[in-house]
């Protein structure tokens, strides 16, 4: 049975694929709209509805046609090759830079160090999950992401029992 269901499955989105290559989704809806009209005498009954469908139709079929010729000779971009923009190599010999480049360097680099670091964000708090014990009333127990903390309630409040933590 599920070899039989996933044929069917391979064959609808088959099926799927070649009218969304095709565009012809929309001329599918508008044919199936069609035929309920057909089945259920609309046709007969008013002539415009059956005028109105097959111009509808044809415009769909037309559009799909257009489309997939466009997309097959659509001219595609060709990329750019990169260049190096504005920058010219004047000297090769960079065993002694220049004074001027030697100051503007410098300043840069201090700019650069003098940048602050993006501020972290604040840890966020996380609120736990309170639960009441199944079978021993009076005690609760949150949970967090790593550990659950045991409670009892008491008349002054709650009192503390024990922490586990949770292994991950």
């Amino acid at each position: 049975m599920a070899a039989i269901i996933s044929a069917i499955w391979f064959i609808l989105r088959s099926v799927f694929r070649v009218l969304k290559v095709f565009h012809l989704r929309p001329a599918v809806v508008i044919f199936l709209v069609g035929l309920i009209l057909y089945f259920a005498g609309v046709f007969e009954e008013n002539p415009a509805v059956k005028i109105v469908f097959y111009i509808t139709f044809s415009a769909s079929i037309l559009y799909a046609l257009i489309a997939t010729v466009n997309k097959i000779f659509k001219p595609t971009k060709k990329k750019k090759k990169r260049t190096n923009g504005n920058v010219q190599i004047l000297d090769t010999d960079l065993s002694e830079p220049d004074d001027d480049f030697a100051e503007e360097n410098k300043a840069e680099e201090e700019n650069v160090l003098k940048k602050e670091k993006p501020q972290e964000l604040p840890p966020q708090k996380i609120y736990p999950k309170y639960y009441a014990v199944k079978g021993k009333p009076g005690y609760y127990f949150a949970e967090y992401p790593d550990k659950t903390v045991l409670y009892k309630k008491t008349e002054k409040g709650f009192v503390y029992i024990r922490t586990d933590y949770i292994k991950r």
